[in-house]
C-alpha cells in the first residue's frame, strides 16, 4: 500500500524547484513528513488496511527518489564545506566573502550613476491552481502558474509578469521576453543593470544573452548583466516573493487569474504591484537570434564555464560580447558575432515562441476537470478551454 500511496501523489518536476537535481518533488501541500502520514493512515483507512510505520513509509519515500517541496537558493558549496568542516582552505573562503562584499560596492556604484536603471528579477516558487484547503487536491495535479518579478532598485516599483503553463512554460525565452519587454518600457535611460542569481537555464545562457544584445543594439543602450555569487543571492526581489506568500495565506485560488488580484492587492505603499498576465503570443522565440554561439569564456578542458561568469556587458556599438569572472576584473572580450549570413542583426525581429497555447498532460486535464467538484461552477469555463 506504501507504494502505491505515493505512486498517486501529485509531483513537480525539479526544473520547478532546482534543475540540478533528479528528484520528484511532491506538490507544496503537503509541507512535512507528518503531513505525508497522515495522509498515508487516512488512505489506508479508506481501504480497510492497516498503515505501516512511518519509517517504513519514509524509506520507500527515499527509495522513490521523492522530496518535500522546500523552495530556497542554492547555497554556497564553499561557505557549507567550511560549516560542515569539509573544507578548510581559509583562501577559498576569505575569496568568496570578497566577492560578496565586491558585489554589494557594485550595486551601490551602480545606483549612484545617472540615466541608469538598476534592477533585480527573479521567478518566484511554482504556485498551483485550484489552490485549496480541500482534501481532494492532494490526490490530482493541478496547473502550474509562474510569477517572474523585475525589481526597481531605485524607487522599488515592481512588475510581475504572471503566466500558467497552458500559456507558457519555462524556458529561456520565455524569462527573456518579460525582460526584453520590462527594459523596452524604460528607454528613457541610457544604461540598464540587470543583477540576478546564476540560473543557467534562466539567467545565465546564450538565448538570454542574444536577446540582451539584440536589445542595445536596436535601441542603442548599453546592458550590464551582473550575476550574484551563488549562495549570496539575496536580492529586494526576494522580498516581493515573501509579501505575495504570506498574502496567499488563508486565501482560496479558483484560478490563476486570482493570483493576479492577489498580487495587485499585496502591497498599497509606495505603489502596488503591476501584474502582468500575459498569453502566449507575449513570449517571443530569442533562440532565433543569432548574434552568439556560446557565452562560454573558454574552449579548453580546464578553462572557465559559463557557470564562472560574473558580469556581461552588451554595447551598442562593439561585435563582441564582454566579460568579467570576477566583480573586480577588468572587461574581457567573449567570443565575436556569428558569422551567419543575415543573423544578428539590429532589426532583426524575435518571432513568436507559440503559434497557439501549449497542451497540458491529458491526465493533468482529466484531474482539473474532477476538481471542478470543488470549484464555483464561474470558474469550470477556464478549466474545460484549457488545450490539452
Amino acid at each position: 500500500m506504501k507504494k502505491e500511496f505515493l505512486d498517486i501523489l501529485p509531483k513537480l518536476p525539479s526544473h520547478y524547484c532546482r534543475a540540478s537535481t533528479s528528484k520528484l518533488f511532491l506538490e507544496p501541500a503537503i509541507q512535512n513528513m507528518s503531513d505525508l502520514f497522515t495522509l498515508y493512515t487516512h488512505k489506508c483507512e479508506e481501504h480497510s488496511r492497516k498503515p505501516l510505520c512511518r519509517q517504513i513509509l519514509k524509506e520507500e519515500f527515499d527509495k522513490m527518489n521523492l522530496s518535500l517541496f522546500h523552495p530556497k537558493k542554492d547555497q554556497c558549496d564553499t561557505c557549507v564545506g567550511h560549516e560542515s568542516g569539509n573544507i578548510s582552505d581559509n583562501e577559498a573562503r576569505d575569496e568568496k566573502a570578497a566577492d560578496k562584499e565586491s558585489a554589494k560596492n557594485c550595486l551601490t556604484e551602480d545606483y549612484e550613476g545617472e540615466k541608469v536603471l538598476v534592477i533585480t528579477f527573479d521567478l518566484q516558487a511554482v504556485l498551483l491552481s485550484p489552490r485549496l484547503n480541500a482534501s481532494a487536491l492532494y490526490y490530482k495535479t493541478k496547473l502550474a502558474v509562474h510569477n517572474f518579478t523585475i525589481y526597481n532598485i531605485a524607487n522599488s516599483d515592481v512588475v510581475c509578469y504572471v503566466w500558467h503553463e497552458g500559456e507558457g512554460g519555462l524556458n529561456a525565452s520565455e524569462f527573456a521576453s518579460c525582460v526584453v519587454d520590462y527594459l523596452g518600457e524604460h528607454l528613457q535611460y541610457d544604461t540598464f543593470i540587470l543583477y540576478s542569481d546564476g540560473c543557467t537555464y534562466q539567467n545565465r545562457n546564450v538565448i538570454m544573452a542574444n536577446a540582451l544584445q539584440q536589445f542595445a543594439k536596436q535601441h542603442q543602450k548599453t546592458v550590464l548583466q551582473k550575476i550574484l555569487e551563488r549562495g549570496h543571492t539575496q536580492m529586494e526581489v526576494d522580498s516581493v516573493h515573501s509579501v505575495i506568500e504570506r498574502k496567499l495565506k488563508h486565501v482560496n485560488i479558483y484560478c490563476p487569474a486570482d493570483y493576479v488580484t492577489v498580487m495587485a492587492n499585496a502591497r498599497s505603499t509606495p505603489r502596488p504591484y503591476v501584474v502582468k498576465y500575459v498569453e502566449h503570443l507575449f513570449f517571443k522565440d530569442y533562440t532565433k537570434i543569432g548574434h552568439f554561439k556560446s557565452i562560454r569564456p573558454g574552449a579548453r578542458a580546464g578553462d572557465p564555464t559559463v557557470t564562472d561568469l560574473r558580469c556581461l556587458k552588451y554595447s551598442p556599438d562593439r561585435n563582441c560580447l564582454q566579460y568579467k569572472l570576477r566583480y573586480s576584473d577588468e572587461w574581457s572580450e567573449l567570443l565575436p558575432p556569428r558569422a551567419n549570413k543575415g543573423d544578428g542583426q539590429a532589426d532583426e525581429i524575435a518571432p513568436a515562441l507559440y503559434k497557439q497555447r501549449r497542451a497540458i498532460k491529458d491526465t493533468k486535464y482529466e484531474h482539473l476537470q474532477q476538481l471542478k467538484a470543488v470549484i464555483p461552477a464561474d470558474y469550470h469555463g477556464f478549466y474545460d478551454n484549457l488545450r490539452h
